[in-house]
């Protein structure tokens, strides 16, 4: 992730760009994992990354 060199250097049109690539990749990943019926993070269903505790009780 690139970007934040950029925005130090003043290459704003680069990190806009960059951007948006980013979230077109998410949108392409999520869209698939969901038409796939599997979860974008099975680590978060399985166990392996304890789930956080409640804030209020």
């Amino acid at each position: 992730m690139p970007a934040h060199i950029d925005v130090r250097v003043g290459r704003h049109r680069d990190v806009t760009s960059a951007n948006e690539q980013a979230i077109h990749a998410d949108r392409t990943f999520l869209a698939a994992a969901f038409a796939s019926g599997k979860s974008p993070a099975p680590c978060l269903e399985d166990g392996r990354v304890p789930k956080a505790p409640a804030l209020t009780r």
